[in-house]
């Protein structure tokens, strides 16, 4: 069962249950788009998943407090929430379908559910504050970084995130607070990388881990950790990454190859 992720592009190369890759043992999806890889030729039932801003649920604040998730409209078009497709699952065959709204009320144990939405927090629901704690007499060793070879730093995108915003425009118009850069993503490289590799911003490098490789343009970032490369999540949620953080950990050996790519310096940072 999958609910609102897609393991093609964020599980892996090579997730596989039972033989079987996880899009072919996938029974059930819920999802944000009509169309993505990790539906797009497989069977099983696929449904749309409702927004956040429609839907009911509830958390815990860092110090456990209990505290409701309402929605700020009524849901638009039919579709459900991970709590809701839960909820159907648990109740097993036979029963009806409830909302979220049904789900999240009947799982209340305070002593008023008026008091608990106009509040937004359920009072006294916090844990224990605990008073007596007992550290672990024992040595906790940092292995060394490697000494050869480039070491891969994948992060999030300030904008995109994981790349699931990747189809915002609006987030993709904003520049990145480090590198200035919008709308595009680069292989960042320290000075001293990039003066022993003979690498300048605007050159397209290709790196590539085993048999994986992925390209982008090189951007010497004042400030990072030398004998390191860096890539911000993907740009496109669908398919501009081809490496995989499995590979990353199975293979660390990294090649980082340049070649000359007539660009602008004002066009890369702009």
């Amino acid at each position: 069962m999958n609910l609102g992720c897609n393991p093609v592009y964020d599980g892996g190369t090579d997730v596989a249950v039972a033989g079987k890759s996880i899009v072919e043992k996938t029974v059930f999806r819920l999802t944000d788009y009509s169309e993505d890889e990790s539906h797009s030729d497989a069977g099983g039932v696929n449904a749309p998943r409702a927004h956040y801003l429609e839907s009911w649920g509830d958390a815990r604040m860092d110090d456990g407090t209990i505290v409701p998730v309402q929605p700020l409209i009524a849901p638009l078009f039919g579709a459900m929430t991970e709590l809701e497709v839960l909820a159907v699952f648990a109740a097993g065959e036979g029963t009806s379908p409830r909302t979220g709204h049904e789900v999240v009320q009947s799982t209340f144990t305070g002593d008023s559910w008026e008091r608990y939405l106009h509040d937004g927090f359920l009072k006294d629901s916090g844990y224990e504050e605990a008073t007596e704690l007992t550290i672990a007499n024992a040595d906790v060793t940092v292995p060394p970084a490697q000494a050869e070879g480039l070491e891969a730093v994948f992060t999030l995108d300030y904008s995109v995130g994981d790349g699931s915003y990747a189809n915002n425009g609006w987030c993709q118009e904003l520049p990145d607070p480090i590198t200035k850069i919008t709308w595009d993503n680069v292989v960042s490289v320290s000075r001293q990388t990039a003066e022993a590799a003979g690498l300048e911003n605007g050159q397209l490098a290709k790196v590539k881990v085993g048999e994986e490789e992925v390209k982008g343009a090189v951007w010497v970032q004042p400030g990072q950790a030398e004998g390191t490369w860096g890539w911000r999540s993907a740009m496109d949620a669908r398919a501009s990454c081809a490496l995989r953080i499995s590979n990353i950990r199975a293979k660390p050996r990294i090649f980082l190859w340049a070649v000359t790519m007539p660009t602008r310096s004002a066009d890369l940072a702009r």
